[in-house]
């Protein structure tokens, strides 16, 4: 199992989360996983999160994976509810996600419609290693959410 070294919930005006090498902050959608037919309609909607990541100085690039995200799209294929790692929106049910994005990253959830899915788990952490062995590492990460 992972260790997250902290867990951080949505956050309406945030402020730079400095990250830390050997450091994994866990973010999830509010309410994440507790759909079911009882709850239906009783989740918040029009829900705005924001997370900005900040490497501390010369420790490596910022990764995010997401091994979970079910995110509700519209009919025509859109985003009715979506989350953003750096400048890429997802939505629907999605693969797991890793990606690289350098020493800053803004992480933005927003949700629109009335229709509850499961929502979003992600993992942010650091990365020092050449780009590489970055990207063996996160497919390792990634793994280890299927085990």
């Amino acid at each position: 199992a992972i260790k997250f070294t902290r867990e951080l919930y949505c956050l309406a005006n945030p402020d730079n989360i400095i990250l830390n090498p050997g450091e994994e902050i866990r973010i999830t959608t509010p309410g994440y996983k507790t759909y079911s037919a009882v709850t239906a309609g009783n989740r918040e909607y029009n829900t705005s999160c924001d997370w900005n990541f900040k490497a501390k100085p010369d420790s490596g690039n910022i990764t995010i994976t997401c091994p979970d995200l079910y995110l509700h799209s519209s009919p025509d294929g859109g985003c009715a509810d979506w989350l953003a790692l750096g400048n890429k929106k997802y939505c629907g049910r999605n693969d797991p996600i890793g990606v690289t994005l350098g020493t800053e990253v803004e992480v933005r959830l927003r949700t629109h419609s009335k229709y509850d899915t499961h929502g979003f788990s992600c993992t942010a952490f650091l990365h020092t290693e050449p780009l590489a062995p970055q990207i063996k590492s996160v497919k390792k990460k990634l793994s280890r959410w299927n085990d």
